[in-house]
């Protein structure tokens, strides 16, 4: 989308996905009664383990999607996944997400954005009334405030007074009639909104 290309050209960072890196809790759970160190841990050492084929990962991947674990978009063995090393660990992240494993870290984990496909599974998806999506309300108004910069001259607009002002009225993600309310809430008062929907 233009959103993405914007996103990816200005290297917008967006939110991981919790399941990316659930936090020292999940890496460090240890096998009860394992003194030795090659051994302890147990979730590191399944994540080392590479599957070897591209034909064993592909047959895995499509495994996973006749579950209803991930998508049709992820179904695939990517040109830049060269090796057993890069479609593991794509795969084993997905494994997590599908597994939902519930993340320990105090903050969220943020990364530049890329319109690479091998990279879009990192990203968090948030609810709307068109699907899901990768934006919040925030990045969508700061990535269309950019794509309209490069194409208009506010400042002359303005002071030639053609434009006065531009915001938008509503966020339709959310199903969200424009009324005097939604208005309000919005723009005048958004300290009383719901935090994720700022």
């Amino acid at each position: 989308s233009l959103l993405e290309k914007k996103a990816d050209e200005l290297n917008y960072r967006l939110q991981f996905r919790p399941e990316v890196d659930p936090g020292p809790d999940f890496w460090q759970v240890q096998k009860p009664g394992i003194q030795d160190e090659e051994e302890k841990f147990v979730e590191i050492k399944n994540e080392e383990k590479l599957l070897m084929t591209k034909a064993g990962a592909a047959e895995h991947l499509e495994g996973m999607y006749k579950k209803g674990y991930i998508p049709a978009s992820d179904v695939h063995i990517f040109e830049d996944e060269a090796t057993p090393k890069h479609w593991s660990r794509r795969i084993r992240t997905l494994e997590r997400i599908a597994d939902k494993i519930p993340s320990c870290n105090r903050w969220n984990a943020y990364a530049d954005f890329s319109t690479r496909p091998t990279e879009r599974h990192l990203y968090n998806e948030y609810s709307s009334v068109r699907g899901s999506t990768i934006f919040m309300p925030k990045d969508r108004l700061y990535l269309t405030r950019q794509i309209l910069d490069n194409i208009f001259d506010f400042a002359v607009l303005q002071r030639v007074e053609i434009v006065d002002s531009l915001f938008p009225l509503h966020d339709s993600n959310y199903g969200e009639a424009l009324t005097t309310s939604s208005f309000l809430k919005t723009w005048i008062y958004p300290y009383l909104g719901d935090r994720d929907k700022i």
